[in-house]
């Protein structure tokens, strides 16, 4: 179904009535239509552009010789404008083609639909992205000013003869032409692109940056709930020997005398304890990485170095251990002076993304454009028409 505001309705309405065969003119001493006549006009002006996109798909896929795909099937609407395949299958166009030759029928209709809406195909994602951008520059300029209008003005100017300086050497037909080689699109549509950008880029910053608030508190608070970013524990990786007489571990301290490595005497039948594995014990978060009952492994564990092992048993219970510090890894502890500047960035980061996301979610609540279901079923029939191996 459709979904328009007053607005997207009349200027709908208007195109509507340029295009269709028997359209009465409105004069302006004419109250115009009812609103009745308006839904009627409406209805059929997407029944016939819905079929005119229809016979288009099922047409052969026309190329020139820049390689731009051709196809002025329009698909549907957003803010009372038309969209039209083109639009979302140029900048795909090698990539379903890719995927069209290498894929049968049945697995190119599954990578394109995708898994919606978990994993929206690329046809989706493509066309909601336009259409969200669509929303976003008509709900700006929508808001702009008239100083905010006079410098988009400005700036679009600025922008045009830098243009002709750059690309044309001070020739705006040279800027055109070379432009048109080097990026497959004339002047005019740089700055029109650039135009947009910059007007939306200007709407959301003033927006939605005002919306975003970090206080000392917050920022203290994040460096508390985040140990292990701004004072990491300590990484390693270690090895046990572990042997169960006075007589086995002296055995063990000749071995290491006689420049035996600590890891052959823990893979020996001599080590009693976790021989499979040569006593390696990885990543080891902290300074006490052992249980309670093995404290004094915890209590060693943090005078030694990497590379160093212990030369003297240490007698827990019944079991004589030698400990190794094969590889450690300790980082620097990040003060919250020190930390505040990042944390501040990015818990604005944290709330300028929630803050557009809200945004986006509230203008295709509220947004005027064509179902996108319907759309992007649209845009598969003819992407499979175009692109997937023939029946």
């Amino acid at each position: 179904m459709t979904k328009l505001r007053k607005i997207g309705f009349l200027t709908l309405t208007a195109a509507a009535c340029i295009n269709l065969a028997g359209c009465a003119l409105f004069y302006e001493d004419d109250d115009g239509p009812t609103p009745e006549q308006l839904k009627a006009i409406e209805k059929q002006y997407r029944s016939r552009e819905k079929k005119r996109a229809q016979a288009l798909s099922a047409g052969p896929i026309v190329i020139d010789q820049q390689n731009t795909l051709v196809m002025n099937a329009m698909i549907g609407q957003v803010n009372g404008n038309a969209i039209y395949a083109d639009e979302v299958f140029s900048p795909i166009h090698d990539q379903l083609s890719a995927l069209g030759k290498r894929l049968s029928r049945e697995e190119f209709l599954t990578e394109i639909r995708g898994i919606p809406p978990q994993k929206p195909g690329i046809i989706q994602q493509n066309i909601t992205s336009i259409v969200q951008n669509a929303l976003i520059y008509g709900d700006a300029e929508r808001n702009l000013t008239n100083n905010e209008r006079y410098v988009v003005k400005m700036y679009t100017q600025k922008n045009r003869e830098f243009l002709v300086r750059m690309h044309g050497q001070g020739s705006y037909a040279l800027a055109d032409k070379t432009l048109k080689e080097d990026r497959g699109i004339g002047i005019e549509e740089v700055l029109e692109n650039e135009r947009r950008r910059f007007i939306i880029q200007r709407y959301v910053d003033s927006k939605i940056t005002p919306l975003v608030n970090v206080s000392r508190g917050d920022i203290e608070r994040y460096y508390r709930d985040h140990p292990e970013i701004f004072n990491p524990k300590t990484v390693r990786d270690t090895r046990l020997i572990g042997v169960t007489t006075a007589q086995a571990a002296s055995q063990v301290q000749s071995l290491l005398s006689k420049g035996t490595s600590f890891a052959d005497i823990a893979k020996s039948d001599l080590n009693e304890r976790l021989r499979i594995s040569g006593g390696l014990f990885q990543n080891q978060v902290g300074d006490a990485p052992f249980t309670k009952s093995l404290d004094l492994l915890n209590q060693k564990l943090v005078e030694l170095v990497e590379g160093e092992y212990t030369t003297e048993p240490i007698k827990i219970g019944k079991v004589h251990w030698f400990l190794s510090i094969e590889k450690l890894q300790k980082h620097k502890a990040l003060s919250l002076r020190d930390a505040q500047i990042p944390i501040d960035k990015e818990l604005r980061d944290q709330q300028f993304k929630k803050h557009v996301q809200q945004y986006n979610e509230n203008l295709f609540i509220e947004g005027s454009y064509d179902n996108l279901e319907d759309m992007t079923n649209t845009l598969i029939q003819i992407a499979m028409n175009r692109y997937a191996q023939p029946e």
